[in-house]
């Protein structure tokens, strides 16, 4: 499948099921669903550029790193902010 981004990609991520795709770009995260093709994705918004992103084993948080020297994270259940400063990028 291919899924446009409006932003360059700087990172990708799968959860662990395979199902959902993470993509890290300027300005948040987006949450695609790896078999549907015609989509809107999912925002997970938080201002500054996100390098790299992750997801937790079990698949319920995700978490991306960004140029201003910190980490961000969102519980998926609820799209939630977890805010991680002061680690590196």
């Amino acid at each position: 499948r291919s899924f446009m981004h409006e932003r360059t990609v700087a990172g990708v991520a799968l959860d662990p099921k395979g199902r959902r795709l993470a993509s890290a770009t300027y300005g948040g995260v987006q949450l695609w669903w790896a078999k549907i093709a015609d989509q809107k994705p999912q925002l997970m918004k938080w201002p500054g550029g996100h390098g790299l992103v992750a997801f937790s084993p079990d698949g319920r948080f995700l978490v991306s790193s960004l140029q201003e020297n910190q980490l961000h994270g969102w519980r998926l259940s609820d799209a939630k902010d977890m805010r991680m400063g002061g680690y590196p990028s």
